[in-house]
């Protein structure tokens, strides 16, 4: 079985410090990276995906599905490396959906309100959400916690 080597930062004592409490998998990298790709994918190439006009309408909010989605995936890579539980990915989805829903319907200062962003915005966290279950689930070295 392969070791894994965990991050270490230098602290104020001159010593070595570990960055984060458990290690990810070769998996666990592959599935956080293809998430951000595609959503990178998704950002760039939104006038040319979607020049057919039945797909044309989601042109105007597929950044809003991939900003949520690439926000929650990297919040929960950072958490689960620190020994979070996904119960708290599912928490951070929720006040993702909800800060969505409060800017797309209330805040006017440059926004456009627009319901359906937030629905995409809601759809990205949702897709995400059981990305990252997934990750949890085979992504995570869990045998190195201090």
């Amino acid at each position: 079985m392969q070791a894994h080597q965990a991050l270490y930062i230098p602290n104020t004592r001159g010593t070595l410090q570990q960055l984060f409490l458990l290690t990810p998998k070769i998996k666990g990298i592959l599935i956080f990276y293809a998430v951000i790709l595609a959503n990178l994918a998704l950002m760039f190439a939104r006038k040319h995906l979607f020049e057919n006009a039945v797909l044309a309408e989601a042109s105007t909010h597929i950044s809003n599905f991939a900003l949520s989605s690439m926000i929650l995936a990297l919040m929960s890579f950072i958490m689960a490396l620190q020994g979070g539980t996904f119960k708290l990915v599912i928490y951070l989805g929720l006040i993702i959906i909800a800060l969505n829903l409060v800017v797309e319907t209330l805040i006017r200062i440059l926004n456009t309100q627009d319901l359906v962003d937030a629905l995409y915005g809601a759809a990205g966290v949702i897709v995400t959400t059981g990305i990252m279950y997934i990750f949890y689930q085979v992504g995570i070295n869990k045998g190195n916690k201090d």
